[in-house]
């Protein structure tokens, strides 16, 4: 499944009236019942913290296209499709500006090595490993709605 063209423009829509500043794709990757997390580096912002692979739509980008990009980028693995919508959150950046991330289902290529590029390590958590993970509250619950 391709991101639907109408949904994409009701997300963004919703968010400009919203006055968000900053949009952001966020990826959830399943393996064997184990989803994807990055932990940012240790000395940045947030560091240590556990989050989806996710990054800013850059101007021109649509969603769909943010999404593959970033994975790409921050992993390594290839997005082959969006399987599904999971719903957004908002956030203060670091320069507080007002941040929306769209969060969505995505199936990989294949799960070759994971290459981290802007993150220090990852793992492929199972539900009992999200108490014991410095995770965002926002976060905890996408992942709780799975």
């Amino acid at each position: 499944m391709n991101l639907p063209h109408n949904l994409e423009c009701q997300l963004l829509d919703a968010a400009k009236n919203a006055g968000v500043d900053r949009l952001v794709a966020g990826a959830v990757v399943i393996r064997k019942d184990r989803v994807l997390l990055l932990r940012r580096k240790y000395g940045e912002f947030l560091g240590g913290l556990h989050e989806l692979p996710s990054g800013l739509v850059e101007p021109g980008e649509t969603l769909e296209e943010a999404l593959y990009r970033e994975v790409l980028e921050e992993t390594g693995l290839q997005v082959s499709a969006v399987e599904g919508y999971l719903g957004f959150f908002n956030y203060l950046s670091r320069g507080g500006r007002t941040t929306r991330q769209f969060n969505f289902l995505v199936s990989v290529c294949e799960f070759s090595c994971i290459s981290l590029t802007e993150h220090d390590a990852f793992i492929w958590a199972q539900d009992s490993d999200l108490d014991r993970l410095r995770i965002s509250e926002v976060v905890r619950n996408v992942l709780m709605n799975l």
